[in-house]
């Protein structure tokens, strides 16, 4: 549901732009529409080598209500089939019991990725003078895992001509954006008012499997009874799994007077 995009050339500075070195491509949603009634859809499905079937939806709906105002909304959800699976290892010995203290994870298609979310929009015309609109825009990607692949080393082929991992534990990462914002553009006259008002909130929780990284320090901390794997959330069995999150809030706010267009001096 896009009207058109827009490429602002770099190198920014440090506000509009965030110091992008490229360029800053900016897009720009469809507003809603007054007056008219709008109903689109569309639907899709793929095929993944080495994987299965995925499939997409995506629906827009415009309604007026009454004259002065209108709403949008539109939705979208994409499911994408995984390809790399995790296989398991022989189960290693706890070198003082002779009993298995873990082995790899068997799972298939542990890469697979969803996408959904979606935007409402409301717009108000009270006035030929004065538009008020108001957004709010969600969307949530969640991995069952990282598209890497194990291989030889030497060939720099994948592992048993597959796409094969070799871990522990689950790497889920769930995304979560929410953008909330409201314009104001009011022509006063002798210029035009403008105001932007947005409270962004970026949210990310992922685990991880350190397990090769410190999986030989585990092994002798539980040999020697340092440690024990039993009921621990975090150690188990032969495994480390680590926890993240990273978040960001940001709230900007823009005030702009500017002359009409045309005239001797523009400001």
């Amino acid at each position: 549901d896009i009207n058109r995009l827009e490429v602002l050339r770099g190198p920014q500075g440090t506000l509009y732009g965030a110091s992008s070195f490229g360029c800053v491509i900016r897009y720009i949603p469809n507003d809603p529409k007054l007056n008219k009634l709008e109903v689109r859809g569309q639907a899709g499905i793929e095929d993944t080598a080495h994987g299965g079937l995925g499939y997409n939806a995506a629906a827009v709906f415009n309604a007026p209500l009454g004259n002065k105002a209108a709403v949008r909304v539109d939705g979208f959800y994409r499911k994408d089939h995984g390809y790399v699976d995790s296989i398991g290892n022989n189960p290693l010995l706890n070198l003082l019991t002779g009993e298995e203290i873990g082995r790899t994870l068997v799972a298939k298609d542990i890469n697979d990725r969803k996408s959904y979310g979606g935007r409402a929009s409301v717009l108000f015309d009270p006035t030929d003078n004065l538009s008020i609109r108001l957004t709010a825009f969600a969307q949530d990607l969640k991995s069952g895992g990282s598209n890497s692949f194990d291989i030889d080393p030497n060939t720099l082929d994948s592992l048993y001509g597959r796409f094969v991992q070799s871990v522990y534990q689950p790497q889920p990462t769930h995304i979560k954006y929410r953008v909330y914002y409201g314009t104001v553009d009011w022509d006063v006259g002798f210029a035009n008012f403008f105001s932007s008002t947005s409270y962004s909130k970026f949210t990310e929780n992922l685990e991880g499997d350190d397990t090769f990284a410190l999986g030989q320090v585990i092994n002798f901390l539980a040999n020697v009874g340092a440690i024990t794997t039993t009921g621990n959330p975090v150690l188990r069995p032969l495994g480390l799994q680590l926890f993240q999150t990273t978040a960001t809030n940001k709230f900007t706010q823009e005030f702009r007077l500017q002359s009409p267009t045309g005239g001797r001096i523009e400001w």
